[in-house]
């Protein structure tokens, strides 16, 4: 869609093709990009999963109007959309009456929230030296939402967050524009996919960021509030609300009240994720990640590190997405099941590499229209891949996009989180 406006932009006319289920979201899209017209020829859904001849059917009865839309479509609604942001919102009532207020105008989601009072916001905006009107993000997908600092900070307010808060927000907000977190996906998709943010550095102790037992839960104020304020980014401002700009064809409560916990630095054996992608242990730095549901890793069994990872590749040897796709999983290890692999002499590159070599499954699990468009492709580890094929494949493209942390508490649960989309990391102190 992006492309298509771009390019309407430069006087080159496109037409868009959207099925039935899509055109809301395609015309929120279009409208929130500055076109409040646009092209669009609509083929019933759905394309995908059905045998061609009805697909080619569904294209040529498709045809007269897309024919009609390339040669002789015009307009009928001139100029663009110039968003903008209003400063103040005046409303008088009770707080069920403000929230219920809110609710109608598609300003929350769901969930209690806290009124945004003038006062309130004014006291986040203190959490950091950035003004109030900076413009963080110029289009939160999907809707092209503008948001502020001080918009930021009236989100974070409903959600309860705290003004040192705010510059955790905003460096989540600086890198989930970051083209490897490719957040409008999750923004729009069909997918079951939440955000998932970590933290590493002096911040987690500054913030009391929960790392140990229950860290990924919402018993923690800084974690859930600040999974929460997110998730009102994305909804109230990008506009990602089922059914017609959140495509989700299930989702999760994890869609809006996102994953946020600490790594576990003081019970890992190994460096944080942080380091490993860079820098310093004495910066704060958070890292965002697209992420379906976790996987639960109970072993309560193995002594030894061989036999604990024997278990774990076996409970994530599933195909998240088409092989050997270039996006990262996160590996949560919880200190016991570290320190079993630690005390045995694994180090995290062992363990990714074991995990490549034997965390895998047939590529006979994809059906034969998967390989005719090419979404698994064979390379120089797997010349020989083939439609029907037992080839085992790797969950991931190669043992780097394996991410580990140690995360939570006692006992022997760790999580895995898969992902179809990249990680951003960034630093927090420029937010102060």
């Amino acid at each position: 869609m992006r492309d298509s406006v771009g390019l309407e932009r430069l006087g080159i006319p496109t037409l868009t093709l959207v099925t039935t289920s899509f055109t809301r979201l395609a015309r929120v899209t279009s409208e929130g990009l500055g076109m409040v017209d646009q092209a669009m020829a609509v083929i019933p859904h759905p394309l995908g999963g059905i045998a061609s001849d009805v697909v080619r059917s569904k294209v040529q009865s498709a045809f007269p109007d897309i024919l009609h839309d390339l040669t002789e479509w015009r307009p009928t609604r001139k100029g663009t959309t110039a968003p903008g942001v209003s400063r103040y919102v005046q409303l008088r009532g009770s707080v069920s009456e403000v929230q219920a207020e809110f609710r109608a105008r598609g300003w929350a989601a769901g969930l209690p929230f806290t009124p945004p009072t003038r006062d309130l916001v004014d006291r986040l905006l203190a959490g950091t030296s950035h003004p109030p009107d900076e413009v963080v993000w110029a289009g939160v997908p999907p809707r092209m939402g503008v948001l502020t600092v001080e918009v930021l900070a009236a989100c974070a307010a409903m959600a309860g967050c705290e003004p040192q808060h705010m510059p955790l927000l905003l460096a989540i907000v600086e890198a989930l524009q970051d083209p490897n977190s490719w957040y409008a996906h999750q923004a729009t998709t069909t997918g079951t996919e939440s955000l998932l943010f970590l933290v590493n550095g002096p911040v987690v102790r500054e913030l009391d960021l929960a790392y140990g037992t229950g860290a990924a839960g919402l018993w923690f104020h800084p974690n859930a509030a600040i999974g929460y304020a997110m998730g009102l980014v994305s909804k109230v401002v990008g506009g990602s609300r089922p059914p017609d700009q959140d495509k989700s064809t299930l989702a999760s409560p994890a869609d809006l009240l996102n994953w946020t916990l600490a790594e576990n630095a003081a019970e890992s054996p190994w460096n944080s994720l942080a380091v490993e992608h860079g820098f310093l242990s004495s910066e704060s730095v958070v890292t965002a990640k697209v992420v379906y549901p976790p996987i639960d890793i109970g072993d309560h069994q193995s002594e030894t590190g061989a036999d604990l990872l024997h278990y774990i590749a076996y409970c994530i040897n599933q195909p998240f997405v088409y092989a050997m796709r270039h996006a990262p999983v996160v590996l949560a290890l919880c200190p016991e099941h570290a320190a079993t692999l630690a005390n045995d002499g694994w180090s995290k590159d062992a363990i990714r590499d074991y995990l490549w070599h034997n965390a895998r499954y047939p590529a006979s699990v994809y059906a034969e229209p998967a390989w005719i468009a090419g979404s698994i492709k064979a390379n120089a580890d797997f010349p020989d891949l083939r439609y029907g094929a037992v080839t085992p494949l790797p969950i991931v493209a190669k043992p780097e996009d394996i991410a580990i942390i140690v995360a939570g508490g006692a006992g022997k649960h760790s999580h895995f989180f898969p992902g179809p989309k990249g990680m951003a990391s960034r630093r927090i102190d420029p937010w102060r």
